[in-house]
């Protein structure tokens, strides 16, 4: 029984109470161990994502709303990626997911499964909304010795890149 409540326990620490994934703590102690562990012939990739408009769902239809937005947007992006790949909350409408991806050709194919579940959802969705994602991807580069909060900065400026992108067109 005790064991039982320690891995309850554990798994209660390290997820997001609203949308059942990990949450930002887990997320940055997995990072440190793939940071730990990358090499010139292993490394890993991320994309940061945000939800487009997602001040917007809640200030026109409330916040129960704006939950509901969460938790689909996580069944979107569970549905694109494989069940390695770490999922985690990184706060607000944002999002984290870690790929074992070691090259940019094969980080862009994930960034585009993303994009192509988002659509498929979109065509087939009920809801009165649209959901859309602006992304922030990269390999971490073993070679520039990136720390967690140095590789975030990256990812979320190539984020905002992606949304002004948008805004522009």
């Amino acid at each position: 029984i005790l064991i039982l409540f320690l891995n309850t326990q554990n798994r209660n620490i390290y997820t997001d109470y609203l949308t059942g994934v990990n949450n930002r703590k887990r997320l940055d102690r997995f990072l440190q161990e793939k940071i730990s562990y990358a090499n010139p012939h292993k490394t890993f990739s991320a994309i940061l994502l945000d939800i487009d408009n997602f001040k917007n769902f809640n200030d026109t239809y409330g916040h129960d709303l704006g939950d509901v937005v969460l938790m689909e947007a996580v069944e979107v992006l569970k549905t694109s990626v494989r069940t390695n790949d770490l999922i985690a909350r990184y706060g607000g409408d944002e999002f984290c997911i870690v790929f074992d991806i070691s090259n940019e050709s094969d980080l862009q194919k994930a960034a585009d499964r993303i994009k192509n579940t988002v659509k498929e959802y979109n065509q087939k969705s009920q809801h009165d909304f649209k959901l859309s994602f602006s992304m922030g991807c990269a390999v971490y580069d073993e070679k520039e010795k990136l720390k967690i909060d140095e590789f975030f900065k990256l990812l979320d400026q190539r984020m905002y890149q992606d949304k002004k992108n948008k805004q522009e067109k």
